[in-house]
């Protein structure tokens, strides 16, 4: 992965952290986060799917007495690619989540 990808994604997982922490800061029950990154930025969709699943597991499980209920990840459904991997990442991640709060 090059140093470009690196430095996206690296700033992706602090939004996400950062999303996640205020929504619980502010006592939401709920947040809807866009597949942020696969358009102008041209991230591949299956990295920018994983990290968000990455994301919301790592929070759910150091914050376990979180506000935060339901998190859940929008995808613009005239995106065919990113459906497709996301269907794909659904699959794959929920197989392995401890935390399982997680809506597409």
């Amino acid at each position: 992965m090059s140093i470009y990808y690196n430095t996206v994604m690296q700033t992706l997982r602090q939004f996400l952290k950062e999303v996640y922490r205020r929504a619980d800061s502010s006592m939401f029950s709920s947040v809807a986060i866009p597949a942020v990154g696969t358009g102008n930025l041209h991230i591949p969709h299956a990295l920018v799917a994983k990290c968000m699943y990455e994301e919301a597991e790592e929070f759910g499980q150091k914050n376990p007495n979180t506000t935060l209920q339901d998190i859940r990840f929008v995808v613009y459904d005239k995106d065919a690619q990113t459906v497709a991997v996301t269907v794909v990442a659904v699959s794959v991640f929920l197989s392995q989540l401890t935390w399982p709060l997680l809506h597409l």
